[in-house]
């Protein structure tokens, strides 16, 4: 009886996936808190799935299985492409609620030609090409939630 000689590989375990249905077209793929892959539907006759990751074309077929398939064998195998982490974008409303809550929390009056304590402007606020600017009011303010609230606009949201 001949010998062979067989080599054994350690196992490491992975990770599972856990899907989220977005919609019966779109699927996102996870393991643990990051995004693996997503799946995809568009108008191609024969191969209408796609498997996309970091917003490029990795795979399509015929079936949602198959890209399911296709995902699961990849990541076991750690030759799925790592997703990348797209930067959070803040949106101009999102600044402005922020503004307005710590406006309120302070008990100031935001209106649109500035920020008011008890009829007194403590300055103005606002955004030009992208850029948000404080303007502080001409007459230095005595009170001390006054000094507060434009030094802490100034360091969280603006780009001089």
């Amino acid at each position: 009886m001949p010998q062979v000689a067989t080599t054994v590989t350690p196992y490491v375990k992975v990770e599972e996936l856990r899907v989220i249905e977005i919609s019966f077209y779109d699927h996102e793929y996870y393991a643990g808190r990051q995004l693996i892959a997503t799946i995809t539907h568009d108008d191609d006759l024969t191969q209408p799935w796609l498997v996309i990751v970091n917003d490029k074309e990795v795979h399509r077929a015929a079936t949602l299985m198959l890209c399911h398939r296709f995902i699961c064998q990849q990541y076991k195998r750690g030759t799925l492409s790592v997703q990348e982490k797209t930067p959070v974008a803040t949106t101009g409303n999102e600044v402005m609620c922020e503004i307005a809550a710590q406006c309120e929390q302070f008990g100031f009056e935001l209106l649109d030609d500035g920020i008011y304590k008890d009829e007194q402007k403590l300055g103005s606020i606002g955004c030009t090409k992208g850029k948000w600017w404080v303007i502080r009011a001409t007459k230095p303010c005595i009170s001390r939630k006054s000094r507060v609230i434009l030094p802490l606009m100034r360091c969280v949201y603006c780009r001089w």
